[in-house]
């Protein structure tokens, strides 16, 4: 049995896990849907997944690690370095 530490996780946690696992919407398109924080969302995602490791889950994009994306940060500021012409 789930422990539900708020009534809006009570209410809310399966139909977002449904929404993330079954018809592949992301947590802001979700957070439109569910009057919960994109933020809260997110929590609840990353630790079904977490909880649940199977082949099937749907993990973050890796742009959702903090390393990642300080190396997509560095990629556009090089690439705008480079590429992009100066007035």
């Amino acid at each position: 049995m789930k422990y539900y530490r708020s009534e809006k996780q009570r209410l809310y946690y399966e139909k977002v896990i449904s929404l993330y696992r079954d018809q592949h919407m992301g947590k802001t398109r979700i957070a439109k849907i569910i009057p919960v924080s994109d933020w809260t969302i997110s929590n609840w995602i990353r630790t079904f997944v977490a909880e649940n490791p199977q082949p099937g889950n749907k993990s973050f994009p890796p742009w959702e690690n903090r390393s990642c994306r300080a190396e997509k940060l560095l990629f556009l500021l090089l690439f705008a370095y480079f590429f992009v012409p100066l007035p």
